[in-house]
This record gives C-alpha cells, structure tokens and sequence, in this order.
C-alpha cells in the first residue's frame, strides 16, 4: 500500500500480454469509519484520519487528485538521476540510478 498525497510507481512488465490488448483498471477506496475491503480511514497510510469535518481537521476527501501517467520504458534504463553542481569549485556531482528489468 502507498502512502497518500505521494507519487509512486507501479512495474507492470510481468502483466503485460505485447501484441494483444492490455487493460489497466485503477481502484480507490476512500474508507470512512465503516469497513471497504478490511480497511477503514484511522488505518490507512492517509495524512487525514478524520471522518467528519471539525476544527483542525482538512475534509476527507479520496480519489486521484494529479495526472497519472503510464509509460513506456526500456527494460535497461535510468530509473533516476540527481545532478548537484558546486558553483565553487565547477564540479559536478551525478547520481544515477539505473534499473533492468531484463530476465
């Protein structure tokens, strides 16, 4: 399970069928003090655990709020990269992270 308000990603490689059709389906549970699927909201990973509206407390509110985004990638390839620049000395620090998918 991902925590709420953060991006993350989701490798679907393994379930992908190339050269048929592919569906993905994204389900959102936003559970309140009654239980969907086992869960309910003080449980989960969300920033709000308050069901109802009071002082202090942001509304409840679930569902995909940002831009999803299903990519097509590489097996081999950069998974990230963090490039530091030192205006004092020149250099450059990289990071890079690769990932591979292959085998």
């Amino acid at each position: 399970m991902k925590v709420a308000n953060t991006p993350f990603v989701l490798d679907v490689t393994k379930a992908v069928r190339p050269g048929q059709t592919n569906h993905l389906a994204v389900r959102v549970l936003n559970p309140g003090d009654e239980r969907i699927d086992g869960m309910v909201l003080v449980e989960t990973p969300h920033l709000d655990k308050a069901v109802n509206y009071s002082n202090g407390n942001l509304y409840d509110y679930g569902g995909i709020i940002e831009s999803v985004e299903l990519l097509l990638t590489p097996a081999v390839r950069i998974a990230d990269a963090h490039i530091r620049p030192d205006w004092k000395t020149g250099l450059v620090k990289v990071r890079v992270t690769a990932k591979n998918c292959i085998g």
